[in-house]
């Protein structure tokens, strides 16, 4: 900015390869896609959706290792939808629904 009020502004031009990092263009993919660990995944595609796409070993993983915590993830996937299954399993302020509540909310639910 030059002055008071001014609408001008400044625009870093930063030197990736001299920093020895890769330029944003060619880390960006501007197909429409994101990437992943596992690859490419569709913009279009929720954290939901794309958990619910891996393997259960990998869902437990991500779950703290609990099975029971995975089993209700498939199953209120299959009830809500993968997305609305993880915000049903998390509170307001971030933190976890209990397993004992999971239970009283929607029942047994076998590992």
């Amino acid at each position: 900015p030059v002055h008071f009020n001014c609408r001008s502004t400044t625009i870093p031009i930063v030197d990736y390869k001299a920093l020895g990092l890769r330029p944003p263009e060619e880390v960006l993919d501007t197909r429409g896609t994101r990437r992943s660990e596992g690859g490419g995944v569709s913009a279009e595609t929720d954290y939901g959706k794309w958990l619910l796409s891996k393997p259960k070993e990998y869902q437990r993983e991500v779950f703290n290792n609990s099975e029971q915590r995975a089993a209700y993830f498939r199953k209120l996937s299959r009830e809500y939808g993968p997305q609305q299954a993880l915000s049903r399993m998390v509170r307001e302020d971030g933190s976890e629904v209990t397993l004992k509540q999971l239970q009283e909310r929607y029942g047994n639910t076998r590992p």
